[in-house]
């Protein structure tokens, strides 16, 4: 009888049990479970565990970008230095981060580049 051990593991974003994917690969495999998968955004749930260079869209246009993640439910918070000045199309600057509604987010990209 061919049986299979897949590990288990608590979801980093929702804190419910999970089964990690095969795929080394893919990072938010290892620390999401299938419904936040779906939910978020990969580039979204990988800024939660490995801080780098990512960007977002708001439905209102403003371009983001940021280093790190945390998400509670229907709230990212983004943290950075590139959050300490100013972000294009808001007024102030926002040095302890900022949250922002996931509903809102058009796209979210790892290692953006240029914007």
């Amino acid at each position: 009888m061919d049986t299979e051990t897949r590990a288990t593991f608590a979801c980093y974003v929702c804190g419910e049990a999970a089964v990690r994917s095969e795929d080394p690969e893919q990072v938010e495999d290892f620390v999401a479970c299938a419904d936040c998968r779906r939910r978020y955004p990969a580039a979204l749930i990988k800024a939660t565990v490995d801080p780098l260079d990512y960007a977002l869209k708001l439905t209102t246009g403003e371009e983001i970008r940021f280093e790190s993640a945390t998400i509670h439910g229907d709230f990212a918070h983004l943290s950075s230095e590139h959050l300490k000045g100013h972000i294009k199309g808001l007024t102030l600057p926002f040095d302890r981060g900022l949250d922002v509604a996931i509903d809102q987010i058009v796209w979210c990209a790892d290692a953006p580049g240029c914007l």
